[in-house]
């Protein structure tokens, strides 16, 4: 009988004890959030991964030497200086 009273005496005390751990703030709760955030950070690292890449070819591209470089860099002074190459006219209509 006292073997008896002994177990259900250790089971209620480990049925407190994991009850506790995961019931208060600092348990299942707090795990559940710092997932969420993980999960977060892991997305946001992905998208500025994407960006590096994106910044890094934009870099090569501006580097010149390359055909692909020499079109990329033509473009970019037609569209944001307005300038014309060679054997074109501009023609300003008012």
């Amino acid at each position: 009988m006292r073997l008896q009273h002994g177990v259900a005496l250790l089971v209620a005390v480990t049925l407190l004890i994991v009850g506790y751990t995961t019931l208060a703030p600092s348990g299942l709760p707090k795990f559940w959030l710092l997932r969420q955030k993980k999960q977060n950070l892991e997305t946001r690292v992905t998208a500025l991964q994407e960006r590096v890449f994106e910044q890094k070819e934009k870099i090569r591209l501006l580097s010149g030497g390359t055909p692909e470089s020499r079109a990329y860099l033509e473009q970019i002074a037609r569209r944001e200086y307005g300038f014309i190459g060679n054997g074109e006219s501009l023609l300003i209509l008012h």
